[in-house]
């Protein structure tokens, strides 16, 4: 119960700092959208590697400084933990960093694109997704397309404007009659942005088959 008030705050503060950030992100001419990962994520490898760093100084005193009160199998048995949790700072650092530098998620009129913290890219055009699912869990929210070939693309949506990614896709393969494109657009972009989760509602997952092109 701690974690969720103390959680609940901090996510939508935190939501409102990345939908502003993702807000300047450009369409180019073109109307793709590119949004990049947030910034933010490198205090992580600021802080990770700062602690991996003085936890390297240390090592490197207490070899230069043995501690002449304990065994050489208990030195070497504090050493070891000392390097394990350097080796595991640094890589955390090292992830942070691969998050930072590699993924973004680009939408344009007839695909959406993923790469991942290892340089791995997914495309899929609209025409191919074939269901896609909403989940929640408080004030985090996740969105995934799935392809008809067992391809996925998954992300937040207030990070990466998923309610553009909604509506260029029901764009291009749903238009209601009567309605140009541009009012299309313009009327499910409005209505996404209305679409609210109640936190009184337990967190699960919403799959739903889509009519694809």
């Amino acid at each position: 119960m701690l974690h969720r008030i103390i959680q609940r705050p901090l996510n939508t503060v935190f939501d409102k700092l990345y939908a502003r950030r993702a807000a300047k992100f450009p369409i180019n001419p073109d109307g793709v959208l590119r949004v990049r990962h947030p910034a933010l994520i490198l205090i992580s490898v600021f802080i990770s590697a700062l602690v991996g760093t003085l936890l390297t100084a240390l090592i490197v005193y207490m070899v230069l400084h043995p501690n002449t009160t304990q065994t050489p199998q208990q030195s070497l048995s504090i050493l070891g933990s000392f390097i394990l949790c350097v080796v595991i700072f640094y890589g955390l650092a090292v992830w942070a960093y691969l998050n930072y530098r590699n993924i973004y998620v680009e939408t344009a009129r007839d695909y959406v694109e993923q790469r991942n913290a290892f340089g791995r890219v997914t495309r899929i055009y609209y025409s191919e997704v074939s269901a896609y699912s909403y989940w929640y869990e408080y004030n985090n929210k996740m969105l995934t397309l799935f392809s008809s070939d067992g391809r996925q693309v998954s992300f937040r949506p207030k990070i990466y404007r998923g309610e553009r990614v909604l509506a260029v896709w029901r764009l291009g393969c749903i238009v209601p009659a009567g309605l140009t494109r541009e009012t299309a657009a313009i009327s499910t972009l409005s209505k996404l942005r209305q679409q609210t989760v109640s936190p009184k509602k337990p967190s699960g997952m919403s799959i739903r088959s889509v009519r694809t092109c």
